[in-house]
C-alpha cells in the first residue's frame, strides 16, 4: 500500500498555491506611494509652508512690543470662545495711535 503524501499546508491556514505572489502589487504599490508622499513632502510642500508674502504694512514688531504694557498679548490675543485673534484689526491699532492720528489739523503731518 501506498502511504498518503503528506499536504504541507494545513487545511484552515488560508494559503493556496494561487495566492503565492498575490502580495507583490499591493507591496510595490506601498512602495510607489510612500516614495511620492517623500518627494511631495520634501521638494513642493517646503515652499509652500514658508513662502514669504509682502505684508500691507511694513510693522516693527521690537518697536512696538518695548512700548506696550502686555508685549505681544496687547495686541495677539484669545478670544472668549477659545479662538486666536491673529492679526490685529485695524480699529485695535486706532486705540492705541489716536493721539498720533488725531483729527486735529495742526497735529497731522502731511
Amino acid at each position: 500500500m501506498e502511504e498518503p503524501k503528506a499536504n504541507l499546508t494545513s487545511p484552515g491556514s488560508g494559503h493556496d498555491e494561487k495566492e503565492d505572489g498575490a502580495g507583490a502589487p499591493i507591496i510595490l504599490f506601498f512602495i510607489v506611494g510612500l516614495v511620492f508622499s517623500l518627494v511631495v513632502g520634501w521638494i513642493f510642500f517646503p515652499p509652500l509652508v514658508y513662502s514669504t508674502k509682502q505684508q500691507p504694512i511694513d510693522f516693527n514688531h521690537a518697536v512696538h512690543n518695548g512700548l506696550v504694557d502686555n508685549g505681544c498679548e496687547s495686541c495677539h490675543f484669545f478670544r472668549e470662545d477659545g479662538t486666536y485673534s491673529g492679526a490685529p484689526k485695524l480699529a485695535q491699532c486706532v486705540q492705541c495711535h489716536e493721539e498720533a492720528n488725531s483729527e486735529d489739523p495742526k497735529r497731522s503731518s502731511s
